[in-house]
């Protein structure tokens, strides 16, 4: 087992295409430096495809509003980060990977929303668009998919389904409202 200097980790730790494999503990202090104990292990691992992000950068910058996490709540809020990572082909080959249109086109209609509905959840369509669903006063659902510049919205009380253009979607708030 060896201890060095945090600051000095980093120096020679590859060599010919092959990354030698560590156990790091976490940071200790003494004597006004920063220390880990490394503990070599006994063979190296070659890099066959070194990782690479799953996301765009417009997809890794995208974060949700405060109404939104405070609407899914902390599980939908890890959901959505999971959704962050899904690649091309995700769904059995046919899954598209998250749509940041569909995901402002969701921000604008929770923002628009006068109530927050309770128990809302959060899942994603093949085509990488964000759904919200949840229980009317019936214990029927509401689910609504939201799309690059519109809204499906599916009520299974009213057995009602209907497409809402982004422009009208004060017409869908106000549809929700009566409901």
């Amino acid at each position: 087992m060896t201890t060095i200097a945090a600051d000095n980790f980093l120096k020679n730790t590859f060599s010919a295409g092959s990354i030698m494999a560590f156990a790091i503990s976490l940071p200790a202090y003494a004597n006004n430096a920063t220390y880990c104990v490394v503990t070599p292990a006994q063979t190296q691992t070659r890099i066959v495809n070194p990782p690479t992000t799953t996301m765009s950068p417009e997809v890794d910058g995208m974060y949700l509003s405060m109404k939104t996490r405070r609407l899914i709540g902390e599980h939908g809020v890890g959901r959505f980060n999971r959704f962050k990572q899904l690649r091309a082909g995700w769904d059995a080959g046919r899954g598209l990977p998250l749509d940041v249109a569909s995901v402002q086109t969701m921000e604008s209609f929770v923002n628009a929303l006068p109530f927050e509905p309770p128990q809302v959840a959060l899942f994603m369509s093949a085509k990488g668009h964000p759904i919200l669903n949840w229980l009317d006063q019936n214990g029927g659902a509401i689910e609504l998919e939201f799309g690059e510049d519109s809204v499906n919205y599916y009520n299974e009380t009213g057995e009602l389904e209907e497409d809402f253009s982004l422009s009208h979607i004060d017409h869908l708030v106000a549809s929700l409202s009566a409901a």
